[in-house]
């Protein structure tokens, strides 16, 4: 029995049970075969060559706000293929079907076109940055420049950071974007570090297990497929030999041409339906390795975590007034994904299943190369920090976030978002509200007669605290407002044990409601206990006699405070020989009212 394209399709629309989702913009397949009939390279996916808005207009910020700092992550440009095994599976194969007079003048003119693409990879090529890639960053650059002028024409924060990953693709973007943006103006003050400073910022998910899961999707889909009769015979004189495995790897193979830049157009012997059928399958394995597939979006989301704290902490310093305009970064797919999941941008936020993907996240339009997340932060004196997020440089929401105006979030908004969305911030327990409230009742009358001095919120313990550290310095931060405040002990120490990036995470989880003036110790705190008696396990620090001889110590158990019933002196306050108080505070879990 002969099939039709059509009857393809229609098994395919079968299988797949496509359903809308409100939350992100669903694009049916008839939608998708006109956007293939316009740029047959779409139909690639993750391997699409990056498309810039023909134009762009900006929301306007707030009145008042003025763009004072960019963060920035982009996955590199337009690459040449990552392995030669993409030609090798298939072109010896169209060599030998030629050699035995099995392929029609349009199969021929493709195995061609396919050799000629081949050609090109050798000599160390495969997975190298090409001309068209280069072109992509430089003129990325070039439009944020124009956006966004006043960012680097800043008198005291002239300051540029660009920062790649050791892959040669990635430097080479960041070379080419760096020379646009110092081009821009002669103060700006760049530098560049390759490597893995930030290794696990670095880190993606594991495409061994992500592929184990849809594999059995996409042999789905290559069955419902068959061999793709009409394909077949304008290739092949006789279909007999031909899967539909086999035109699924002469499609990834010629999906490739467009990031090469050459003037060849493998892809004109497919038509757009067809384009359809491959796509679909080609979307899936993106969308569970970096995007929003729903078995595997929450694992994917963890390989961010890293990332999203540097961008906290990044920011927070440029707007503490580091000298930092902005910062780039250079990475892949499988780190920009993850972070756009995170973050909850559209379309990221969906759960999008393997019967919707290409409908409803379509890799070539959010996920192709050259992708960028831009966030330009806005200051307006005396007001809260805005920060608007573009994806491709075009403005995007956080659908799960109430917006200031539109595109534009409140950064303390922001901050605290991302520490959710990573679990690392829960709400406080009633019997934490009861605490609080009295201490912080207590530290605002003591703040009347002690106007000088600092704070220092030291114990909290995490992760052993289940993550309510965060919430609790807030929670006084907020109700008292102090300005300089230090946070230490035992989480600072410990923190490296939880994750390696991470070593000031309690400062990072902080600073996230915006306190300014906070600061991180490293170091064991219990010298400071009420018995006086120091405790030198970890790091160096002064002695005990060194802090009395310097005046700082002078005892006083502060009483009321929640404490370890195992440890009571776990929590305590004293003041200082100048009449400083300085209280701390513990956030164990075990806490109970001591008084």
């Amino acid at each position: 029995m002969r099939h039709t394209t059509r009857f393809v399709l229609t098994a395919l629309a079968s299988l797949l049970c496509v359903a809308p989702f409100a939350h992100s913009e669903i694009i049916d397949d008839q939608q998708l075969i006109e956007a293939f009939r316009e740029n047959p390279y779409r139909a690639a996916a993750g391997h699409c060559p990056y498309e810039a808005p023909s134009s762009f207009s900006d929301t306007r910020a707030p009145w008042g706000y003025k763009s004072v700092y960019i963060s920035y992550f982009g996955r590199h440009g337009s690459r040449f293929q990552g392995g030669m095994s993409v030609f090798s599976d298939v072109c010896p194969l169209l060599d030998d079907l030629a050699a035995r007079g099995l392929l029609t003048p349009c199969g021929d003119s493709l195995r061609r076109d396919l050799q000629l693409m081949w050609d090109l990879h050798k000599g160390g090529m495969e997975g190298m940055l090409t001309v068209k890639g280069g072109r992509e960053h430089k003129g990325i650059a070039q439009r944020l420049c124009k956006r966004v002028p006043r960012v680097f024409r800043q008198r005291k924060s002239r300051k540029v950071c660009f920062t790649s990953t050791k892959v040669p693709r990635c430097i080479e973007s960041m070379g080419y974007f760096a020379s646009e943006i110092n081009g821009f103006s002669n103060k700006l003050e760049c530098s560049m570090d390759v490597g893995f400073k930030y290794p696990d910022c670095f880190e993606g998910p594991d495409l061994v297990k992500v592929r184990e899961i849809v594999r059995h999707y996409e042999d789905s889909l290559l069955a419902a497929a068959g061999n793709i009769p009409s394909l077949a015979e304008r290739l092949f004189t006789n279909t007999e030999e031909i899967t539909g495995d086999f035109l699924f790897r002469i499609f990834k193979a010629a999906a490739g041409a467009a990031d090469l830049d050459v003037s060849i157009n493998p892809l004109r012997f497919f038509t757009p339906e067809e384009l359809l059928i491959f796509n679909s399958i080609r979307n899936i394995h993106f969308c569970a390795a970096y995007g929003c597939y729903g078995p595997t979006r929450d694992n994917v989301m963890k390989h961010a975590y890293p990332y999203a704290m540097l961008f906290i902490k990044d920011a927070d310093d440029a707007l503490a007034g580091n000298g930092h305009c902005a910062d780039f970064r250079f990475a892949h797919d499988k780190q920009l994904g993850p972070i756009m999941s995170l973050l909850d941008l559209e379309p990221y936020g969906i759960y999008t299943s393997v019967s919707a993907s290409h409908n409803q996240f379509a890799t070539w339009k959010y996920l192709s190369m050259a992708t960028n997340l831009q966030a330009i932060f806005y200051r307006k004196r005396k007001s809260e920090v805005l920060v608007k997020f573009l994806c491709n440089e075009r403005e995007t929401t956080i659908p799960s976030l109430k917006a200031v105006n539109t595109y534009y979030y409140k950064w303390s908004d922001v901050r605290e978002h991302i520490l959710r969305r990573m679990g690392a911030w829960k709400e406080l327990p009633s019997y934490y509200y009861d605490y609080l409230q009295e201490k912080a009742a207590l530290i605002c009358q003591l703040q009347q007669n002690e106007a000088a001095g600092f704070y220092f919120w030291t114990d909290q313990h995490y992760p052993a605290n289940t993550r309510h550290a965060a919430p609790a310095i807030a929670y006084l931060q907020e109700a008292c407002s102090p300005r300089m405040v230090f946070t230490g002990g035992d989480a600072i120490d410990n923190a490296p044990d939880y994750n390696p990036a991470l070593a000031q995470y309690i400062q990072d989880l902080a600073r996230a409601r915006g306190m300014a003036g906070l600061y991180a110790l490293r170091g064991n705190h219990d010298f400071t206990s009420y018995t006086g008696q120091y405790k030198p396990e970890i790091g160096e620090r002064k002695t005990l006699s060194q802090w009395e001889t310097a005046g700082v110590l002078s005892f006083l158990r502060s009483p009321g405070m929640v404490s370890d019933p195992s440890d009571p002196y776990s929590c305590y306050g004293y003041i200082d020989k100048a009449g400083i108080r300085y209280i701390f505070l513990d956030t164990t879990d075990d806490v109970v009212d001591n008084t």
